[in-house]
Formats: structure tokens, sequence, C-alpha cells
């Protein structure tokens, strides 16, 4: 006799799960906390899922972001297993140009009016910690590479660009 067939798992997992969105979808999930990544010093969770969830995606949970930084292949316990990190920063990027005519000129053609359109991309924001070392406890960071992680999707991948120059808090930076 199983006393941990699937149906009594799925029954259990559905009474303790809470309603989370991922990629803007109402999924069921339960979430526990992960440990404190040491070199980034950001907050992770653990994901658990029936169904499967791909590494990128985007959790929104208790109104914070989360991007999803493994893959799950396979189920274990009957559930998929993934890590998410909070993602910590808004990037500001450029994104279409509006034109708007707004009157013509002697000649009569048209003048324009050209805005930008900025949209925020939910980011994991860190520095490069390629030569880093432990001593006492304490990280020594020995490299000034601002790295971002973003979700790969259309929009991102159509205006994160090299030589593109993002805003990060004010400050504009250019994509290399």
């Amino acid at each position: 006799m199983n006393l941990f067939d699937e149906t009594t798992l799925n029954d259990v997992f559905n009474s303790v799960a809470k309603e989370i969105k991922i990629n803007d979808k109402s999924i069921s999930a339960i979430v526990t906390n992960g440990a404190l990544n040491k070199l980034d010093e950001q907050e992770s969770k653990h994901l658990h899922t029936i169904d499967k969830v791909k590494q990128g995606d985007l959790v929104l949970l208790e109104g914070n972001k989360y991007l999803v930084i493994t893959e799950s292949m396979s189920k274990r316990h009957n559930k998929y297993k993934n890590i998410m990190v909070h993602c910590n920063m808004n990037l500001t990027v450029p994104g279409e140009t509006i034109s708007e005519i707004i009157g013509f000129d002697d000649f009569n053609r048209p003048m324009y009016k050209h805005t930008i359109q900025y949209f925020d991309v939910p980011s994991v924001l860190g520095f490069d910690r390629v030569g880093s070392a432990l001593k006492s406890g304490v990280f020594l960071t020995i490299a000034n590479g601002l790295k971002a992680k973003v979700q790969r999707n259309e929009k991102n991948l159509q205006y994160l660009t090299i030589n593109k120059e993002i805003a990060i808090e004010g400050k504009t930076y250019k994509i290399r």
C-alpha cells in the first residue's frame, strides 16, 4: 500500500499552495525561503509547482518580482522545484519612438515632435565577482563590471542590444 500516491501528494500540495503570477499567468505554488546567495547577496526563494516553470520566467510574489534562475527538467516528489532570485533593480530602457505632427512649415512640410517611450525591465543587478576572495567572512571584490540578469523575451531581445544606453537609478550606462 502506497501512502503517498500522486493523488494524495496533489491534495497536500493544493491545500498548502497559494496563487502567484508567473509571466502574468496565475499558477498554484509553494514558496519557501532559500539560502542567501553569498556572492551577490540577493534574496533567493525555492519555488515548488505542479506545472513546469522555465529558467528566466518572471514571478510576481506579494508585490515583489523574482527571476527564476534554474531549470527543472523533471519532477521530484511529484512537483518541480526551481530557485528564484529577487529582482533588485529596474532598468529603464528606451523603446519605440512616437512621431507626432505638430504643424507645418512655410513650405507646407510636416514638422514632427519625436517622443521616446521608455519601459522598465526588472533585473537582478550585481557586480562581476571574478577575482573575489573570502577573508574572515567578507568578500573582497577585484572587478568593476556591472552585470544584470533579465528575462529573455521578445521585447527585451529587441531593445536590450549592444551599445544601447539604459538608465539605472538616473545614471546612464551602455550595454557592452
